[in-house]
């Protein structure tokens, strides 16, 4: 983000579900997405930055999908930009 923008602000984030091979794997990790916040709040052109599995990459973006934000701000406007996330995957402790 250039100089005197102001970043977005996630005001809805619900946490990924894991698939259920994630699950009976005992997976756990982070997959990393980049994605543009457009002046609506609204998560655009997600892609992979770093892959945990494909089943796990694929419930990040979902998830990702259903986030919204307040947009980043520049001279008083909503503006476009590019981040990162990271969405955490952990696995099930059983008792």
């Amino acid at each position: 983000m250039g100089a005197g923008v102001k970043p977005p602000k996630v005001l809805y984030a619900p946490d990924p579900g894991s698939p259920s091979s994630a699950h009976a794997d005992k997976i756990d990790g982070k997959v990393t997405l980049s994605l543009v916040v457009s002046r609506e709040g609204m998560p655009r052109d997600i892609k992979i930055a770093k892959s945990l599995r494909p089943d796990m990459d694929e419930e990040a973006i979902r998830t990702v999908r259903q986030w919204r934000f307040a947009p980043a701000i520049k001279d008083g406007e909503p503006v476009p930009v590019a981040i990162n996330v990271q969405i955490q995957f952990q696995k099930l402790k059983y008792p």
